[in-house]
């Protein structure tokens, strides 16, 4: 028998793989504050019909790992735009790898013409969402990656006026929303680190799902000591478990504790005074038009911090 070339066998790899009929579009998108797990920037895809995926990166050069990552957790699709930006044309570069390995016809806009790249109005989209949210629920700056992500998630898998999700429409499979429908970002909760052990629950900030750390149902939560973890064992904090005083001042010690560690800067509560991305392409704007939607089909989750804050106001 002949042996396989090593040409050939990338190709037969990636056949493993989803293939999506479909576009797709790119962009980069900068923080102007490094996280806390050091992302300076994202690489954002969609398809522009409701599809929005962040990749979160220590630098743009890492950008051939977005595609990857895309391929491997989405699909492949059929066409790539992107715009001129050297680590995502240059020949040599590790998303070119990935667009020869997979196949992939991949275009560049016109120098100048951001409005050809759909990827822009969604950079502008999910910021925006993150951006609201982030003030109104405190969170600091520098978890913006959990929160661009959490953002992207949550927009894809909500349904549309056809009552379809984006994911759904994108790769034909029913969506398991399972892993969502209990927190909000940055919610507060209990977390073990031992989950035999029912004496030690800490209190700690939800910030999303972690797909490639233990099994499912597991998450990223933040701790006082601003080191993030990844846990299986989280329950909600409950309006009753906040009447209890000792709770309280648990609750109160955790972000006294955190504001120390991560710092009392980071944290924004008004719009004036935010203004966490760089999009050199497109300046930001006040409205979204008709981008503007409430999430639909999800459901609420109980504001904690608002009662907590009213029970502070009483003690006064």
């Amino acid at each position: 028998m002949a042996e396989i070339s090593s040409e050939l066998a990338p190709n037969i790899m990636s056949e493993r793989l989803k293939r999506l009929s479909c576009t797709m579009w790119t962009d980069t998108l900068f923080a102007k504050e490094k996280s806390l797990l050091g992302h300076t920037c994202a690489q954002i895809f969609t398809d522009g019909e409701g599809f929005v995926y962040v990749h979160p990166m220590t630098t743009k050069a890492h950008a051939g790992d977005a595609l990857n990552c895309v391929t491997r957790d989405i699909g492949v699709p059929n066409k790539l735009i992107s715009d001129n930006a050297g680590e995502q044309e240059g020949k040599n570069t590790h998303m070119q790898e990935c667009v020869r390995r997979c196949k992939i016809d991949h275009r560049t806009t016109e120098p100048y013409s951001a409005w050809q790249n759909r990827a822009e109005g969604l950079v502008k989209l999910v910021k925006s969402k993150a951006k609201r949210r982030r003030i109104r629920r405190r969170v600091p700056q520098r978890v913006w990656d959990f929160g661009m992500v959490w953002e992207a998630e949550i927009y894809s898998r909500t349904a549309g006026k056809d009552g379809r999700t984006a994911m759904e429409r994108l790769t034909g499979d029913t969506i398991d929303i399972s892993e969502w429908v209990e927190f909000e970002f940055y919610d507060l909760c209990w977390y073990w680190n031992n989950q035999t052990d029912e004496t030690e629950p800490r209190i700690g900030r939800w910030l999303g799902v972690s797909h490639r750390v233990g099994s499912a149902l597991c998450y990223w939560i933040l701790p006082e000591s601003g080191k993030v973890l990844s846990r299986t064992t989280v329950q909600h904090v409950t309006r009753e478990e906040v009447q209890d005083p000792d709770n309280q001042a648990t609750i109160r010690d955790f972000h006294t504790n955190l504001e120390k560690n991560i710092g009392a800067d980071e944290f924004c509560t008004d719009m004036e005074n935010f203004d966490a991305f760089v999009n050199e392409d497109i300046p930001a704007t006040e409205g979204l038009g008709d981008w503007e939607e409430p999430y639909q089909g999800l459901p609420d989750a109980p504001d904690i911090d608002d009662h907590i804050d009213q029970l502070d106001a009483e003690d006064q």
